[in-house]
């Protein structure tokens, strides 16, 4: 900042690596807040600031809020959580790749991401939000992990061409009884294949 000082006056760390911005804070990295411009975001388990390392741990809310011009997403397994709208109105993300460690999907995610077609959400997560995918148009299939406890309202609105593929034999108790307000085609008890904990991103079959 304009005091030349290294730890922001909100404790924080900024720095960005590799084209992606980070705050650090508490021996932890999150990704913060991102210019509009970037493309790809591939985010790696740990960064190095200063010659010491930092896990990457969590994806702010809003970090690529109406970053129009990103296409492609790896979230690492050492991320926990995606943040609230970290991802909304990003009109053309095509590719998102969620690793195994991710255990909460934040209230509208990925709303309005125009471009995305598929999403395989791990065995790792169990709550999604409200929103979480809404007016995703292109969205042709999701397969939800079948450790997935809790998912909120109207998750998914608009993906007119869906199907949801869900590892659950049914579905459970905490799930709203409006995830699913378009009755969007529900395959339960789908298997999906995984390599080493991780899911093998490709078609779906059912």
């Amino acid at each position: 900042d304009c005091k030349n000082n290294i730890i922001a006056d909100d404790g924080y760390i900024y720095c960005e690596i590799d084209g992606v911005k980070y705050m650090i804070k508490d021996a932890k990295a999150v990704v913060s807040r991102q210019d509009l411009s970037i493309v790809s975001a591939i985010i790696p388990s740990s960064i190095t600031y200063k010659d010491i390392s930092y896990d990457v741990t969590a994806i702010a809310d809003y970090a690529f809020y109406s970053c129009v011009d990103l296409e492609t997403v790896i979230i690492p397994k050492s991320v926990t959580k995606i943040g609230d709208y970290a991802f909304y109105k990003c009109w053309n993300l095509e590719d998102v790749t969620i690793e195994e460690g991710v255990t909460e999907i934040g209230v509208g995610a990925f709303q309005e991401c125009d471009s995305l077609g598929a999403v395989i959400i791990p065995k790792s997560v169990t709550t999604i939000g409200d929103y979480a995918f809404n007016n995703c148009w292109a969205l042709q299939q999701v397969v939800i992990g079948e450790n997935v406890t809790t998912v909120g309202n109207t998750v998914f609105t608009d993906c007119d061409w869906i199907t949801i593929y869900c590892e659950a034999e049914s579905q459970p108790s905490g799930w709203d009884a409006g995830w699913n307000p378009f009755d969007y085609p529900v395959v339960w008890g789908h298997t999906h294949v995984y390599e080493d904990g991780e899911c093998v991103c490709g078609s779906v079959e059912q």
